[in-house]
């Protein structure tokens, strides 16, 4: 769970793209499995406060887990972290950097879910496709069967209705060649707005950390957290801010 999470803010942290023709590759053969990562376990807890000192951001984690007292995390460009929150579909816009969750079937991609990247690391963001295991979460097989379950990143170049079906929309992802790749999706597909801009960060969050072993139970090395805002974004309200402060520069 915690390594498929640090490979989740890959794109983010790293915009290490891994080429177009995974997906083509995706639908055609599996590749041979590697050897697992060590597994990081994960923690829960509560961002219980946020603080700036000097140019720097400071965060107070509160371990869920009883007897361990709270203890304080500088964010550092070292420090993997993911800002999540429940976004609408305004979200969903052309030049956007998107991470698009699905499988592919006789040629066709149709996302499942859609993770939106915002903030200033998306500008060193770069396309890229990834396989994904054909298992859930808690290790069972996913319903769809003979598919190839990828995950892309790329930025959007269009949204469309689908003509034949009302209930979904077609996007076209920046990857692929010149003319994309077309993306199908139910229009009412869940989506994530992740960010890794401490300038989100909201007090009394739930969080997951994730810390190396063997470090100081009052003080550990603490190299990924997770941050899950309580509140779902508004796409109006945050692009007008965002227009907002851009402005002020």
């Amino acid at each position: 769970m915690a390594t498929s999470f640090l490979r989740g803010i890959l794109p983010c942290l790293l915009a290490a793209g891994l080429g177009a023709a995974l997906l083509t590759a995706a639908a055609e053969a599996q590749a041979p499995k590697k050897p697992e990562a060590p597994t990081i376990p994960s923690f829960l807890g509560t961002l219980t406060e946020v603080k700036k000192k000097g140019m720097q951001t400071i965060l107070t984690i509160t371990p869920e887990l009883g007897g361990t007292e709270p203890f304080e995390l500088p964010v550092t460009p070292m420090l993997g972290m993911a800002i999540e929150a429940k976004g609408d579909s305004g979200f969903l816009r052309e030049k956007q950097f998107v991470s698009a969750t699905g499988f592919v079937n006789n040629g066709t991609f149709l996302v499942e879910k859609w993770t939106v990247h915002v903030g200033p690391a998306t500008k060193k963001m770069q396309p890229g496709t990834r396989p994904l295991p054909d298992t859930d979460e808690n290790g069972e097989k996913k319903p769809q069967a003979g598919v190839k379950f990828v995950e892309v990143t790329a930025q959007l170049m269009s949204i469309n209705p689908d003509k034949d079906d009302a209930s979904r929309s077609v996007a076209v992802l920046k990857i692929g060649g010149p003319k994309g790749t077309p993306a199908s999706f139910d229009s009412k597909a869940p989506i994530t707005v992740r960010s890794s801009d401490p300038a989100m960060l909201k007090e009394g969050s739930e969080m997951e950390y994730y810390p190396v072993a063997g470090g100081n139970p009052k003080r550990p090395k603490v190299v990924a957290v997770k941050v899950k805002l309580a509140e779902a974004l508004k796409s109006e309200e945050f692009f007008a801010a965002e227009e907002e402060s851009r402005a002020k520069k």
